[in-house]
């Protein structure tokens, strides 16, 4: 036979109470006073204007006059609003430094890179005219060979001068290049 259930008495669930809700600031009291102000709602200022005078920043005002009092603490709320204005200025400004300086930090690498190059260029250009004429003077007395004739040589010389120029070229160009891409770097960075 089938045993029967007996019903269990219901359990009453005891509700918890929601937090109370915090009070407001006297920040948010005079933003809300402002809002008020510029609303022309007389009613809500004057409530706010009667919750204000508790808060040790009103009391530093020292009168009664709901006027002078709303002035006074209106003048407050700007000066803090001011005071927040200045302080973001003040990091902008010092992240726009910070990215003029990066910017003259890469021009004068490009600089010395394209200094570099060009060194580099000019003491290529002296190796390349030394090993000429030494090729010319070693080609002029070679045995069993005639002496070049005067069109001859130039030829020649011109050629091996153009030679080593276009590898010069090749390297100032690819200084050039490192230093357009450090300053688009340095550009990328500011911007980002």
């Amino acid at each position: 036979m089938a045993k029967k259930r007996i019903p269990q008495p219901k359990r009453h669930l005891r509700a918890v109470p929601p937090p109370a809700p915090t009070p407001p600031t006297f920040a948010e009291l005079v933003e809300q006073l402002v809002q008020a102000y510029k609303a022309q709602d007389g009613r809500t200022c004057d409530r706010l204007l009667h919750q204000l005078p508790a808060f040790p920043e009103a009391q530093q005002v020292g009168t009664a006059d709901r006027q002078t009092l709303y002035f006074a603490i209106s003048a407050w709320y700007w000066k803090v609003k001011a005071d927040t204005y200045a302080a973001a200025l003040d990091a902008e400004q010092a992240e726009v430094d910070a990215a003029e300086q990066a910017e003259v930090d890469a021009d004068e690498q490009a600089e010395a890179a394209v200094e570099q190059a060009e060194a580099a260029a000019i003491a290529a250009s002296r190796r390349a005219m030394r090993t000429l004429v030494q090729r010319l003077c070693a080609r002029l007395g070679a045995a069993g060979e005639p002496d070049p004739s005067l069109p001859d040589v130039c030829a020649w010389f011109v050629a091996e001068i153009e030679e080593a120029m276009e590898e010069e070229l090749f390297t100032v160009r690819t200084a050039r290049e490192a230093a357009r891409a450090a300053r688009e770097a340095a550009d990328n960075a500011r911007e980002a």
